[in-house]
C-alpha cells in the first residue's frame, strides 16, 4: 500500500510509527545507558528516566511553540492577503 503525503490517513500512520520509535528509543536508552548492573539502583534508574522525560517534554513544548508561531504568522499573512483582495 502506498500512502501519499496528501492522504488523509498519512498523519495517523506517521503518529503510530513515531510513537513506536520513541518507545523503542526509551527502552534502548534505559538498557544501554544504565546497563544491567545498574538496574538495581532505583535512584539512578529514576533519575535517568526523569531526565529523559524532561527532555521529551521540553522538545515537545518547543515544537508546539514553533508550530504555534508559524500558524500565527500564516494567519496574519492570510488576513493581509484577504484585506488586499477585498
Amino acid at each position: 500500500m502506498v500512502v501519499s503525503l496528501d492522504h488523509p490517513y498519512y498523519s495517523f500512520f506517521t503518529m503510530d510509527a513515531e510513537r513506536g520509535i520513541k518507545i523503542t528509543n526509551e527502552i534502548v536508552l534505559l538498557a544501554v545507558g544504565l546497563g544491567p548492573e545498574q538496574w538495581g539502583d532505583i535512584r539512578l534508574v529514576l533519575s535517568f528516566v526523569g531526565s529523559v522525560l524532561v527532555i521529551y517534554v521540553l522538545v515537545h513544548l518547543f515544537s508546539w511553540l514553533i508550530e504555534w508561531r508559524e500558524a500565527r504568522d500564516l494567519t496574519d499573512s492570510l488576513k493581509r492577503f484577504q484585506e488586499s483582495k477585498g
